[in-house]
């Protein structure tokens, strides 16, 4: 039994080891529960499903390897129903002559095969997904498991954020609407949209505080269903994030509201782009989550607390911000060297 240690808010953590991956590196889980003896029920559970049974991997079809595996993360408390439901999907829509072939037939260059004909449907990203999923539960229940092949390479996209006057524009047009509410928290908040619409606008904020408590989110299970789950993105996104009292008054107002009514998040995504397209604005919902980001990052918010305003375990998307803002710093120094250039001409 791993170590159990007490947090400062009451609840209980531990560190897993689940065994090692395709290149032979370990692999932990960390877990979280309100109580130490459901703490140990969790790692107790955990542990049993990340150790295969003695089972004939050679004579399964990779496509049954894969199955096995996602119905083991069944079991797993801490795995999100929209991941099953996702891995549920990659399974249905890709690599489907690999999935057909037992294990023992698998080589180096039927994967490399399968994977150059996805490349030519899907982003190069989804590939990586898709084939991260058959590499993970094939490595999962046969250690050997470890195709050397290529994958096309991941460009990283610019972020998107709206323009900070067009976004003014929006919130006047939205002012009063169901989609207010969410673009106010996705912007002055960094909420996601699935941490939005899991809110209870009574229970999960502190109106006195001035504090919107993140603790679960909404998603869509395995059967099509949105579901609240009982914890959001990660651990780190369990958190608590500070509300603008502006942005507070209209959350009270909305919560005494009869017409008020939280969207899911699909909703949510479809009303914005309905809106946002209106005033010039292309970026996703999302981009208001890079938004506030931004501006954390131009205030020059340390890291530490940005990452846990934005429920992020590490530096990586940080660093991308403050990337985005050097490029506009570039911008505006060759605007402004172009004006008194133009000027002095």
């Amino acid at each position: 039994m791993p170590t159990l240690k007490r947090n400062k808010t009451g609840s209980w953590s531990t560190i897993v080891y689940i065994g090692k991956d395709s290149n032979g590196k370990k692999q932990y889980k960390h877990l979280t529960a309100p109580t130490r003896k459901e703490l140990s029920e969790l790692v107790c559970k955990t542990e049993d499903s990340y150790t295969p049974n003695n089972i004939d991997v050679a004579d399964k079809t990779v496509g049954e390897l894969v199955a096995m595996y996602i119905d083991r993360l069944k079991t797993d408390p801490t795995i999100s129903p929209s991941t099953i439901r996702g891995y549920q999907t990659d399974k249905r829509n890709s690599f489907i002559r690999l999935q057909k072939l037992k294990l023992a037939k698998v080589t180096d260059f039927i994967c490399q095969q399968e994977i150059d004909l996805l490349a030519q449907q899907v982003s190069p990203k989804t590939l990586a997904n898709r084939w991260g999923l058959i590499r993970t539960a094939c490595s999962f229940y046969d250690r050997d498991f470890n195709p050397r092949v290529k994958l096309p390479r991941v460009i990283v996209k610019d972020l998107e954020m709206p323009d900070e006057t067009k976004l003014m524009d929006f919130l006047q047009a939205i002012e009063g609407k169901n989609l207010e509410i969410p673009v106010l928290l996705g912007m002055t908040c960094g909420l996601r949209r699935s941490e939005i619409s899991a809110l209870d606008l009574d229970k999960d904020i502190d109106y006195d505080k001035g504090v919107v408590s993140i603790t679960k989110a909404m998603v869509l299970n395995e059967h099509g269903e949105w579901i609240v789950k009982d914890f959001p993105k990660t651990q780190a996104s369990v958190r608590l994030v500070p509300v603008p009292k502006t942005v507070l008054d209209k959350l009270d107002e909305a919560r005494h509201s009869e017409r008020f009514i939280m969207m899911t998040p699909n909703t949510i995504t479809t009303k914005f782009h309905r809106w946002a397209n209106k005033y010039g604005i292309t970026c996703s919902f999302h981009g208001l989550r890079h938004y506030y980001a931004s501006v954390m990052a131009s205030l020059n918010v340390p890291d530490k607390y940005a990452m846990e305003r934005m429920g992020h375990t590490t530096r990586h998307m940080l660093m991308r911000y403050q990337e985005y803002l050097r490029h506009k710093e570039v911008e505006v120094n060759d605007a402004l060297n172009n004006h008194f250039e133009n000027l002095l001409k």
